[in-house]
């Protein structure tokens, strides 16, 4: 991944709105389609947003049609719009008379690259401790350099710019920094009262991620029917957790983020995929992407899926959009996904159902939703290793499902692709498809991990050594994550496990430093196989992810296979798979 330390620089003849406490931003600029003045974009992006309800929670499961619903707790309600102009931090006396009489908001800040200087997108997470309430902020409460620079949502701002102010009620709180899980964290305590408090937050980038691109696969925003957020505020959040790439898949609605992440100037920082989360009536949900939307049509051109069979859906996504990905999202979640609907038996390889279809491309193996749900998690893996182990290859992933903006928060997990173009500006749909389809990809909720077998990376092919492979691992943290154990599985069965040392002693405001652990291992192998890993954690990663009792997130990464050829022929030959004649 190239470092995420690049300002969104102006263009010459631009014109700078900026504060004192942070780097300036430019002036959007005039495009093709776009809004052509600033009031333009006023009108055209913050009004729709006033009348957005973001509703928290985690979506139920409607019966009758599959779908997803929404909790209506009106109580925790937040409504987007645009924040009330104020002086931004630090900027200096203000022109304008009754201007100056406007009271500096109560918080200000600026994250900082360690390494540059440079201002850098961040999410901050603000606590009440010592009796003081959790916040529950919304944009109304920001004091922004200008309105698209951030938002705020329940206890948690998204700065794109890296600077700015936010209104808190008086009380003491701890306020956590954060860039996602390649960077460090600060943390710090705040008493808010009768004067301004201003953090000043200096991030390292402390894990070193060349050549991987991390991407979530399963985004819901408004065009789906059980999610309020809007668009602009799904590209804010994704980029201050260092996602560089999203995939939209609102249910039966054909999104494209492209058109948002322009109007903000981001597109060196977050790339995107057009996609859908195809949900049937009666037999599961399917991500698929990159698809080839129609404008004209209310839901972008969804493939129809009334009364449609698993093959002749498949073969429908592909015949609109033949280089698409599909993917079987929360294969095992209720009576109403795949593979439980179709009476799957992973051990046989068999379905009860004799409409199923094999042509879908990827299991989503770990979904946000269930991230404190390890028996599910243990299930699909088991699945996923039969599934191999029969000639089935399909590749894992684990994506966050976000809906709203708490509890699976975006980008937990996420996917970690080794692609020829890590950087967001040059990535594009088709080399996403790529990567998962080929398998060269890992999911994490914090750690990021190496495995190599015989110099081969994940999703390589690689020749055995006179009935012996070599294996090579590297485990990487950063100082808010913490991880315990490595389990290394040979054909989809444990070879060995591994204690981490204890990486330091879990202090008030995160670890000292991040972790990295390395081994190797020889491994004996005596016909085609495959190597993976998986990493766990047991503490939990709150308040950067997840809440504190409601929805527990702990560290979690596993890999896609290595493929070891044993025979020599120069493929993987599945154990169990039926074999020709010849």
């Amino acid at each position: 991944m190239v470092e995420a330390t690049r300002r969104i620089a102006p263009t010459r003849g631009q014109a700078m709105v900026g504060s004192g406490s942070g780097r300036a931003r430019p002036e959007v600029r005039a495009r093709s389609g776009l809004a052509s003045s600033w009031a333009g974009w006023l009108l055209g992006v913050l009004v729709p947003l006033s009348c957005v309800t973001v509703v928290p929670g985690r979506p139920e499961a409607a019966p009758e049609t599959g779908a997803v619903a929404l909790p209506s707790d009106a109580s925790t309600a937040l409504e987007a719009r645009a924040p009330t102009p104020a002086t931004p931090p630090d900027a200096g006396p203000a022109s304008d008379p009754e201007a100056a009489l406007t009271p500096p908001p109560s918080l200000s800040w600026r994250v900082t690259d360690d390494a540059t200087g440079e201002s850098i997108p961040a999410k901050l997470t603000v606590i009440g401790v010592e009796g003081t309430a959790d916040p529950t902020l919304d944009a109304s409460a920001l004091d922004l350099a200008r309105p698209d620079d951030g938002y705020a949502a329940h206890d948690r701002i998204f700065t794109l710019s890296g600077a700015g102010g936010v209104t808190l009620p008086a009380g003491t709180y701890e306020v956590w920094v954060t860039r996602g899980v390649e960077w460090s964290h600060h943390a710090e305590r705040v008493v808010i009262g009768a004067e301004p408090v201003r953090v000043d937050a200096r991030l390292s980038h402390v894990i070193d991620t060349e050549g991987w691109l991390s991407a979530d696969l399963h985004v819901h925003a408004t065009p789906s029917h059980d999610s309020n957020v809007p668009l602009p505020v799904r590209v804010m959040q994704f980029i201050s957790e260092g996602v560089e790439m999203i995939v939209a898949t609102d249910h039966n609605v054909i999104t494209d983020y492209e058109p948002t992440i322009e109007q903000l100037e981001v597109t060196d920082l977050l790339a995107s995929a057009a996609g859908c989360e195809v949900t049937t009536p009666t037999f599961g949900h399917f991500g698929s992407y990159p698809l080839v939307r129609d404008a004209s049509r209310g839901d972008g051109g969804a493939p129809a899926v009334d009364g449609v069979l698993p093959e002749a859906l498949f073969d429908s996504i592909r015949a609109a959009s033949p280089r698409a990905t599909i993917a079987v999202n929360h294969p095992t979640w209720g009576d109403r996904d795949y593979f439980n609907r179709a009476g799957l038996d992973a051990a046989t390889a068999t379905a009860a159902w004799k409409d199923f279809s094999w042509k879908f491309d990827a299991i989503e193996v770990l979904n946000g939703f269930h991230d404190p749900q390890r028996g599910l998690l243990d299930r699909n893996l088991g699945e996923f290793f039969a599934l191999i182990e029969h000639g089935y290859i399909k590749t894992a992933t684990g994506n966050s499902d976000t809906h709203s903006l708490r509890l699976n928060i975006g980008g937990y997990p996420r996917n970690y692709l080794r692609i020829s173009r890590d950087d967001p500006a040059e990535m594009t749909p088709e080399l996403l498809g790529e990567g998962i389809r080929k398998g060269r990809s890992f999911f994490t909720t914090g750690p990021f991990v190496r495995l190599r077998v015989e110099g081969g990376d994940i999703g390589d092919t690689v020749q055995a050594n006179h009935g012996w492979v070599s294996v090579d691992i590297e485990v990487n943290a950063t100082t808010w994550v913490s991880a315990q154990t490595v389990t290394l599985f040979v054909g989809g069965r444990i070879d060995r496990i591994w204690r981490l040392p204890p990486k330091r002693a879990r202090a008030t405001f995160g670890f000292a430093g991040p972790l990295r652990w390395t081994a190797r291992r020889v491994v004996p192998i005596d016909q085609d196989t495959h190597v993976t890993l998986l990493v766990e954690g047991d503490e939990s990663l709150w308040p950067v992810v997840g809440e504190r009792d409601e929805h527990v997130v702990t560290a979690l990464a596993f890999t896609n296979p290595v493929w070891v050829d044993a025979d020599g022929n120069g493929r993987y030959d599945a154990p169990l798979a039926p074999r020709d004649s010849e």
